[in-house]
């Protein structure tokens, strides 16, 4: 039910869809005064979240930074939660999200000899194709890469990151400490709940949202329509990691 409602109900944390709500409401309003206030407010918001600036700053406050690996540091496992890649039935091929840096990441910590394993987390996301196991699709496309078998360990059974972390627990040795990697915005709720799984991790994260961010005059000033769906992501995340704290998931 709460993997359903989360899908179902992801259009509340879009601030696209807060302004077409009071659009909406202008519509059906009979009194020209409240009639003006909302479409005012309209503006105002639709200002406020497609500012470059304001996103960078609460962004900052909430991701956490990429780090840096010595040379000598090596992990048993990087776990690699899913949320980056699906199947295209049309090309048959696989697909990546916008998320794929975290994968992009685990190979060439693979390749450079920091991880000595990779661990997919991930089932199936998908409401209408729970078939499409996204795990299996990704250990399929490592191995096609040259990544040898024995070497790609799947989860393949978590619908949510509380999942993630207490499937793959069953997975590993809760003595040994692993290489945890996700979105940067999405690492404060990861390390969390694997923390309360009791699998130690060291947190790696990738694709920050406000990476391309560079202070100059447009950046401050002016409206930037893409950084609408990295609001819509932070919400989310913000929203995500206060229900997990409700439920006792971190």
């Amino acid at each position: 039910m709460f993997h359903f409602l989360s899908k179902t109900l992801s259009f509340l944390f879009s601030p696209l869809s807060w302004v077409f709500i009071l659009l909406i409401i202008v519509f059906f309003l009979k009194t020209k005064k409240w009639k003006k206030r909302l479409i005012y407010t309209s503006v105002v918001v639709l200002y406020l979240f497609s500012n470059n600036y304001i996103f960078y700053l609460a962004a900052s406050k909430w991701y956490i930074k990429p780090v840096k690996l010595e040379t000598h540091q090596q992990f048993k496992y990087a776990i690699v939660l899913g949320g980056m890649a699906n199947f295209d039935e049309e090309v048959k091929r696989i697909k990546f999200s916008e998320s794929a840096d975290r994968l992009m990441q685990a190979i060439h910590l693979y390749k450079t000899n920091h991880i000595e394993k990779i661990l997919i987390s991930g089932g199936s996301g998908s409401i209408f194709y729970p078939e499409m196991i996204e795990s299996e699709i990704v250990r399929t496309y490592l191995i096609q890469i040259g990544i040898p078998e024995c070497d790609i360990l799947i989860e393949n059974k978590s619908k949510n990151t509380w999942q993630n972390a207490s499937f793959t627990a069953k997975l590993l040795d809760n003595n040994k400490n692993y290489l945890l990697i996700s979105s940067s915005i999405h690492m404060r709720r990861a390390t969390a709940c694997f923390k309360k799984a009791g699998i130690k991790t060291q947190p790696y994260p990738s694709n920050q949202l406000d990476s391309s961010f560079k202070y100059s005059p447009g950046s401050l000033l002016l409206p930037n329509a893409s950084i609408l769906s990295s609001w819509e992501l932070l919400i989310h995340e913000i929203a995500g990691y206060f229900i997990y704290w409700i439920k006792g998931y971190v």
